[in-house]
């Protein structure tokens, strides 16, 4: 949908970096929603699962951000 409204958007397959993308891209008065994984706390890629919590991640690119 995004297309037909000539939404400007970026593809961004890195999970972290798109978090940090968004936070840094975000202006006051914006909100930024992380949205897809729920409460999960990993990440799955082929058979192996390693630790990813949006929530810790999120909070860690905010910190960097505001620092």
């Amino acid at each position: 949908g995004l297309r037909s409204v000539g939404a400007r958007y970026t593809i961004e397959l890195d999970r972290r970096h798109a978090i940090r993308a968004a936070i840094n891209g975000a202006r006051p008065g914006d909100t930024v929603l992380i949205l897809g994984k729920g409460a999960e706390t990993t990440q799955q890629f082929g058979d192996d699962f390693v630790d990813f919590d949006d929530r810790l991640v999120a909070a860690e690119e905010l910190e960097s951000a505001w620092s």
